[in-house]
């Protein structure tokens, strides 16, 4: 029990000083460097040994997470921001009314994670796994005016999608199609956490 108890809490910490303490650009060399106290277990034996095993381990594998967790959502998104796309999005969930209209939590062909787009009243009468295209103008859920945020992108939300042009449906070719329940089902498997 003790010996999960030192793994468990390398990698909290770790993950800990990921988010909130160590710049990106250092992700890579705390990951490599745990690695390093890691191969430490080639030097002490027994206890003492595979303790520092699992602490450079767990750090390690902290670091990493978070290292590749950057490059594959959060800095694609970053450099996205202020651009403006024709996108294929299909919703996630029903529509919210909003001052601008409505506001629907979708996922966007090609792009990692999922967005928030607001479009006009339109969208309050659609139903998940439906298709729309429209031109979009994306934006950083991570910021907004400036300041950093997690309300988003602890939903798994990293784009923030505007509309800037006229949205339209894409008709459903039955349940087996893309746009409709089955690629509904695939985005939803896509967010399961598999151990």
């Amino acid at each position: 029990m003790r010996t999960l108890a030192v793994f468990t809490a390398a990698f909290s910490i770790g993950i800990f000083l990921s988010q909130y303490w160590l710049p990106e650009a250092w992700l890579p060399v705390c990951a490599a460097a745990a690695f390093v106290i890691a191969c430490g277990r080639l030097f002490l034996s027994g206890k003492a040994g595979r303790r520092v095993l699992l602490l450079g381990t767990g750090l390690s594998l902290a670091f990493s997470w978070n290292g590749l967790f950057l490059q594959r959502t959060v800095l694609p998104a970053r450099a996205l921001a202020g651009t403006e796309r024709e996108a294929v999005m299909i919703l996630y969930d029903y529509a919210d009314a909003s001052a601008s209209g409505a506001r629907a939590t979708v996922r966007i062909a090609g792009l990692p994670g999922k967005a928030a787009y607001y479009g006009d009243a339109s969208l309050l009468e659609l139903r998940p796994g439906q298709a729309v295209r429209d031109k979009v103008r994306l934006g950083d859920a991570s910021r907004l005016r400036g300041e950093e945020l997690t309300a988003f992108t602890s939903k798994g939300i990293f784009f923030l999608a505007y509309s800037r042009g006229t949205p339209s449906v894409l008709p459903e070719s039955g349940l087996l199609s893309e746009s409709g329940l089955f690629g509904l089902l695939l985005f939803r498997l896509r967010d399961i956490r598999w151990m």
